[in-house]
């Protein structure tokens, strides 16, 4: 909908008028307000301090739902109303999502009422004896509004630069694997079973729990020398959890296809562009939790999955009982 203009004849009104003519910052402002005069006088102010405004001006619920659907540099908004309420429409204006700042413009609310209105989500409140403040607080927060719009979108470049890191690193790591290892995002990775928690803190559990691994893989129906693998595989996990991040904990998953060794711990994980290293380079570490031995976890089991971030590092050793192809690279 057009936006009536502050140099349009009459009253101010929810209706349209064409854009205003001549010098001055071009403003579009909603006025959630139930006096045409205060409009005006408004309107006028805005003019004065540079300003050329362009507005609309509702007084019902109904009607600042349905403006809140259009684009606004600002909302001036009175606190009492006789259809609504100054909090009805602050909680209109934080679900319907706008990014403009809320500012509230009244003559009668108290300085109690207006530190709530600021904890509900107003920018800030101006009297309306007192005009002359508002322009500044709306350049203010125009300013603000610029630099967190600036930062929203520098996170959100950021964020896509980052998982396209990843889309690449988790392309190249399986393909130069040939399938063997798979990276994984937190909540892809689960396992067939809620297997008991073990946890491994130094040698000694490190030697108790392969050969509880052993005897699992066995079970499994793994014949004996690729069970002896296993054990091997899964103690180098669990050396590098307690070695890099002080403690780790394993879950033992067997099922009819084979065996899954989970190793988690809460380190602070690999780069994505050291795994490839770490997958081939022999005693490559970087004394994070990967450490030494991982291509020998690769070479020695028919599947790895892997999840490593700022939250830690999981490895999941996958044996079958009768070995199926790694995945093909995704090209």
């Amino acid at each position: 909908m057009p936006h009536a203009s502050e140099n349009a004849p009459g009253p101010a009104t929810s209706g349209a008028g064409p854009p205003a003519e001549g010098g001055g910052r071009p403003l579009r402002v909603l006025f959630v307000e139930d006096s045409e005069d205060d409009v005006l006088l408004t309107l006028r102010q805005l003019r004065r301090d540079g300003y050329r405004p362009t507005f609309r001006r509702v007084e019902r619920a109904e009607e600042m739902r349905q403006a809140l659907n259009e684009e606004w540099d600002i909302i001036l908004s009175d606190y009492t109303l006789p259809e609504f309420s100054g909090q009805e429409a602050l909680k209109i204006y934080n679900e319907s999502g706008s990014d403009a700042p809320y500012i509230i413009l009244s003559g009668t609310i108290g300085e109690d009422a207006a530190v709530a209105a600021l904890k509900a989500g107003a920018h800030d409140y101006v009297h309306k004896d007192n005009l002359a403040r508002l322009a500044p607080v709306i350049d203010r927060e125009l300013r603000e509004q610029a630099e967190r719009r600036a930062r929203q979108r520098a996170e959100e470049a950021l964020r896509a630069a980052e998982e396209e890191k990843k889309r690449f690193y988790r392309e190249v790591v399986l393909a130069v694997t040939g399938g063997h290892l798979l990276l994984h995002e937190r909540d892809e990775l689960t396992l067939p079973c809620d297997g008991e928690a073990l946890p491994v803190r130094g040698p000694q559990e490190v030697r108790d729990l392969r050969i509880r691994v052993r005897e699992a893989a066995i079970a499994a129906g793994l014949p004996p020398e690729r069970a002896d693998d296993l054990e091997v595989a899964a103690a180098e996990a669990m050396a590098n959890a307690w070695k890099h991040a002080g403690c780790g904990l394993v879950r033992i998953c067997s099922g009819d296809g084979g065996i899954q060794v989970m190793v988690q711990d809460h380190g602070q994980g690999i780069a994505p562009e050291n795994l490839a290293r770490a997958a081939f380079e022999k005693g490559f570490s970087t004394a994070q939790t990967l450490g030494v031995g991982f291509s020998l976890m690769l070479g020695l089991t028919d599947r790895v999955h892997l999840v490593t971030d700022g939250q830690g590092t999981t490895v999941v050793l996958q044996m079958e009982r009768h070995p199926s192809p790694p995945p093909a690279p995704p090209w």
